[in-house]
């Protein structure tokens, strides 16, 4: 038995640019070099709040969608590193977060579950750590994702509190298992029916 790579050659964004990823919420991004898992690039991504008000900004990156089969084992990764954790009052709330979200052939959500969740009071580690889920794609299954997640919130609070959270990843991964003789090579492996 092996596991095939799916995502496509910018996976560890060695190319300096997120090309194959894309992103939502409100929060900050951008190109990291000053360490990474592998290779010469990582990326960042940010979320921070300084405010009165109630308040919830959010930065998530996602890997472009991959074909899924239904039923099929995968193997979901990425390198992740705690970049920047802090909050002045017990209103700020934060989240670290990774998962591998399935979605059918509409394009709806299926289910998402984690690979790496780290609440307002977890450590997560300030040195790059591989994370990893092993799992079978549900029922319905016809395109995969990976993401990650930075995300700070509050209620309104009187004086102002302030949070952030800053996550570095690198080399998202999913691959497929197969049982196939060694060295043979099919289409259907890369996406291509």
């Amino acid at each position: 038995m092996a596991f095939i790579e799916r995502l496509g050659t910018n996976r560890g964004f060695e190319l300096g640019n997120s090309s194959q990823f894309s992103f939502s919420g409100a929060g900050t991004q951008a190109v990291y070099t000053t360490s990474t898992a592998e290779g010469s690039y990582a990326w960042k991504i940010n979320a921070s709040i300084n405010s009165l008000e109630a308040a919830d900004v959010d930065k998530t990156i996602l890997t472009d969608a991959v074909v899924g089969v239904p039923g099929q084992r995968y193997r979901f990764g990425l390198y992740a590193i705690n970049l920047g954790n802090y909050r002045s009052g017990s209103a700020i709330n934060r989240l670290f977060q990774a998962a591998v979200s399935f979605y059918n052939s509409g394009g709806s959500l299926i289910s998402s579950s984690d690979i790496l969740n780290y609440g307002t009071t977890d450590i997560m580690p300030t040195t790059w750590e591989w994370y990893e889920l092993e799992m079978d794609a549900p029922a319905l299954t016809a395109t995969i994702k990976v993401w990650a997640k930075v995300r700070v919130w509050k209620v309104a609070t009187d004086p102002a509190q302030s949070g952030y959270r800053y996550m570095g990843v690198d080399l998202f991964s999913i691959k497929k298992k197969v049982s196939r003789g060694a060295g043979a090579v099919y289409l259907s492996d890369f996406g291509i029916v």
